[in-house]
């Protein structure tokens, strides 16, 4: 909402001024680059980290502009080496601080553009510019941010309390990223106004800078973040402090039972977890029963896959006639990754060993000892009885299955195995091409030398209508005059055997 000029004025009139020492701290502290600028003619350099010049030798600068160097005056800064009144106009930092001061119970905060500006000699000219103000108290969070335009200048009022991580004008891209929070006053304003007992999480740095502000306009808006923080429920209320909103949550509650939706007993159950926003709601969907006994490592799962959170979570366990809880529980007892991965491990050795023929009712098959080594021995098999169905197909599908000439000859490739050999040889990827080979969406053959039958030399794919795709040899190399004048009469060769199969089925 566009905010009147005279409104805004008595507004910025009621802001308290900032502290005497924030212009130093922007200089020590914020300002990053460091130069020692320097002038051959006069022998003398100054430090724009401390604003002191000290004497030069003739020459100890000659040639090292953009080198680094320590300043001799204060001994603890590396300036970059820069010639005094050449190539300093765009020596210029940007950045953005945000300063908080209270007036009683409501704190302001200001957010200023910063630009640190080395073209004089001495320590960076500071230029400023206010950007946003927020008002914040137990009753009013307010952010009023400035809209510049080429024609126009004015303030909008935001009920959303946070820091925006790009600048607000568009022509300045990303030169002022980089946030600094004013800390020597922070644990007094907040002491001294509504969020003295907010401190806290700021104080034990669980708040970044990005998210002080936000932190602050939430907390005073819900009491229940300060409830939640200090019950160890810390990941939920730094959550919402960052922007995170979840309607398992009751914000407006005043008790945890009535914050979290959930009896006291469940309640002291997941304290210690310091569990977030999203596995509050998948414990909340759970059966009393579930909760008492599904490990705690299902529950982080559940909320981490979103694809999870409906009915597929329990009918993908329960369609193989397994007992929901039963099996979360033997996927924790069992040793190895993290739990989502053995709960993907056991749902693939349970597909693939259906599809096997396994009595997947058995709870010696449901259940293995070992999944890690059931899982890898029923891939094993699965993988061998696909290349087996696959090779048949293969096989039927051949139209030449050698060639000779000048030397040369070529071989279809008739099984997984052929393409597993040939792709180790050659360093290239037609072992992945199985399938596709099988599925009659290509035809595959090798080319070797006649004098070496065994090595291979290049691979050449084609269309089921025998068009050249490509021809590869040792790690994707190309072809020589040699091969392309043997592949030229080949795919010739091709042509006329794909006529008359073509001839033979239409006859038959």
């Amino acid at each position: 909402m566009r905010v009147e000029k005279e409104k805004m004025e008595k507004l910025l009139a009621q802001i308290p001024p900032a502290p005497d020492d924030v212009l130093e701290w922007i200089q020590q502290d914020c300002v990053q680059k460091s130069y020692i600028l320097y002038s051959e003619k006069e022998h003398k350099a100054v430090c724009t980290r401390c604003g002191n010049t000290f004497d030069i030798d003739k020459g100890m600068y000659a040639g090292k502009a953009g080198y680094s160097d320590m300043c001799y005056c204060c001994y603890e800064a590396y300036g970059v080496l820069k010639p005094i009144g050449r190539s300093r106009g765009n020596l210029s930092e940007y950045f953005r601080v945000l300063i908080l001061v209270n007036d009683g119970p409501t704190i302001w905060g200001t957010l200023w553009r910063i630009e640190a500006n080395f073209e004089k000699a001495g320590q960076p000219a500071i230029y400023r510019k206010l950007t946003t103000i927020y008002r914040l108290n137990s009753e009013v969070q307010e952010r009023y941010e400035l809209k510049e335009s080429w024609s126009d200048c004015y303030w909008e009022m935001y009920s959303n309390v946070i820091v925006k991580s790009s600048c607000n004008s568009w022509w300045l891209g990303s030169k002022y990223d980089r946030l600094f929070v004013y800390t020597n006053n922070l644990e007094e304003v907040f002491k001294t106004s509504d969020a003295r007992y907010l401190w806290d999480p700021v104080g034990d740095c669980m708040i970044d800078e990005w998210n002080i502000v936000g932190y602050l306009g939430q907390a005073l808006k819900y009491k229940s973040l300060e409830l939640l923080y200090k019950s160890g429920f810390k990941a939920i209320a730094l959550g919402r402090a960052a922007g995170s909103k979840s309607n398992a949550i009751y914000w407006r509650g005043r008790t945890l039972e009535k914050i979290l939706r959930l009896p006291r007993a469940d309640i002291r159950r997941i304290r210690k977890r310091n569990p977030t926003a999203e596995q509050v709601r998948v414990y909340q969907r759970l059966t009393p029963e579930e909760r008492r006994t599904i490990p705690w490592e299902a529950v982080k799962d559940i909320a981490s896959d979103h694809y999870w959170f409906d009915k597929t979570y329990r009918e993908r366990i329960c369609e193989c006639g397994a007992d929901f809880i039963k099996t979360l529980k033997y996927l924790d007892a069992q040793e190895g990754t993290e739990f989502g991965n053995k709960r993907r491990d056991w749902l693939d050795y349970m597909k693939q060993a259906k599809e096997l023929g396994m009595d997947i009712y058995r709870n010696t098959i449901r259940y293995p000892e070992n999944l890690q080594e059931a899982h890898d021995a029923v891939m094993a098999e699965w993988t061998d009885k696909k290349n087996e169905i696959n090779d048949r197909k293969i096989r039927e599908r051949i139209v030449v299955k050698e060639f000779h000439k000048d030397g040369l000859k070529i071989i279809a490739a008739d099984s997984q195995r052929m393409l597993n050999e040939e792709s180790a040889q050659l360093c290239h990827c037609v072992k992945t091409y199985g399938s596709k080979l099988a599925d009659g969406k290509c035809m595959i053959f090798f080319i070797r030398r006649e004098e070496e039958p065994d090595k291979s030399y290049y691979t050449l794919e084609t269309t089921v209508e025998g068009k050249k795709v490509q021809c590869r040899g040792l790690k994707n190399c190309s072809t020589n005059e040699e091969v392309d004048r043997f592949v030229e009469a080949f795919l010739q060769h091709l042509d006329k055997a794909i006529k008359e199969k073509e001839k033979l089925c239409k006859a038959s």
